[in-house]
């Protein structure tokens, strides 16, 4: 048997995502050509260039205010870190002791909640490294030139870093100087080359972020980072900027069905008994279900044996010609002329007669145990399961006690098994 019916589950997840776009932009000057660089289409390229993270080291209950890190390197007071799916905000930061930190931090207008995390989880700095590379298109660096980076005013703790957060490398002999002018007001960082550049596709990294780092902004959204080349007298030689792409809250919704099957692995039993042999009884035959659900409390099992919807009318027909008696249900164990049945929630296959009828409990229809099996009369007794599973067998014994006041010939009847998931 099985049952299904659709079951709609909504997850709500928060994804941070970093994708790098690039398109063209005017140029500052009719004269200026387009920067190059390793982004898409050849345009300067802005990443995440490292990912600060350590370890807890101790135990963190839902509403402590202060931990200890594994190593503190990294972090600083202001930061907002990551652990597990908790949001917090580090505020004051010692070497590796964060004194005092709120809990439960909103991050791009998604909520998060104060939770348990153990020694070792990690934790992440929010706050990233941020790494542009440029190639200039077609003017070959000079010494005197200036690379010019505005900074989207959405990141807006760039008033935080100092000429010491900002550091540059290039890929051949062109030198540059320390930081020439670092305007937080405006804000734009001016790097300026002290020597000769070897040639035009000569790379420069620039990486914003140190000691002090870059939080990415409060809103979704794309930024970009204008880039100007500019010679000595301040003309714009190239322009070029590199897009940095901030995703969040991506909210994903699954369908799962809710599903019960049944399958038994002999639908057919025979039961044969001499009333003048083994006491007229016969304990041999058995069925085995086999129930597979994803029902939250699991499922119960009940049965009908066809004659009626009541278990006092319940029985196996004679088919014989002229044979009109029957055999009707009961404890087979303890009353003759009766059929009845002995349910295990387990697989058992190797039951002797002696111990079938040593686990009866007289007072149920064909019991067995504690949670027997019961005629189908709309009540929940029945064999079980309490959790979901993939796999839980139930073996059913079949039970015939005759006795000579039942007249020889052939009984039949069908025994209907229904299995009631509890979602």
């Amino acid at each position: 048997m099985q049952n299904k019916k659709p079951l709609l589950t909504r997850v709500s997840s928060v994804v941070l995502a970093l994708t790098l776009l690039f398109t063209a932009l005017p140029t500052a000057t009719a004269a200026a050509d387009e920067l190059t660089g390793s982004g898409a289409t050849g345009k300067p390229a802005a990443t995440i260039a490292s990912e600060v993270s350590t370890t807890l080291a101790a135990n963190l209950d839902a509403a402590a205010t202060a931990t200890s890190l594994t190593s503190g390197t990294g972090f600083a007071s202001g930061d907002l870190a990551l652990v597990g799916n908790e949001v917090v905000t580090l505020t004051t930061v010692s070497t590796d002791t964060v004194s005092v930190m709120s809990r439960g931090t909103t991050l791009n207008s998604v909520s998060t909640t104060a939770a348990a995390h153990q020694s070792g989880d990690t934790i992440r700095n929010i706050a990233q490294n941020i790494q542009i590379v440029l190639e200039s298109g077609d003017h070959i660096i000079q010494s005197g030139d200036k690379i010019v980076i505005a900074v989207p005013a959405d990141f807006d703790n760039f008033e935080n870093l100092t000429a010491g957060d900002v550091s540059v490398t290039t890929e051949g002999d062109g030198a540059v100087s320390e930081t020439e002018t670092f305007d937080t007001t405006d804000p734009t960082i001016t790097i300026t080359a002290t020597g000769d550049f070897d040639d035009a596709n000569e790379a420069v990294t620039v990486t914003l972020g140190s000691t002090n780092q870059l939080d990415m902004p409060a809103a979704p959204g794309n930024y970009a980072f204008h880039i100007s080349i500019q010679n000595a007298a301040d003309q714009t030689l190239e322009t070029g900027y590199a897009l940095l792409s901030w995703a969040s809250e991506v909210k994903v919704r699954a369908v799962v069905a809710e599903a019960l099957i049944l399958t038994i692995n002999d639908t057919a039993v025979d039961l044969a008994v001499d009333p003048s042999v083994a006491d007229g009884e016969d304990f041999s035959q058995y069925t085995i279900l086999t129930a597979k659900t994803n029902a939250n409390s699991g499922y119960k099992i009940q049965a009908k044996l066809s004659g009626a919807e009541n278990a006092s009318s319940a029985q196996l027909d004679g088919t014989d010609t002229g044979n009109s008696s029957a055999i009707t249900s009961g404890n087979a164990e303890t009353t003759e002329n009766r059929i009845g049945y002995y349910a295990y929630n387990s697989q058992e296959t190797t039951k002797t007669l002696a111990t079938l009828k040593s686990e009866g409990t007289p007072t149920a229809f064909a019991a067995a145990t504690a949670a027997n099996l019961a005629l189908y009369d709309g009540t929940a007794n029945g064999v079980e399961a309490t959790a979901p599973t993939n796999e839980q067998k139930h073996t059913i014994y079949y039970a015939l006690n005759v006795d000579y006041l039942t007249p020889a010939g052939t009984y039949e009847g069908t025994v209907t098994y229904v299995a009631l998931p509890t979602f």
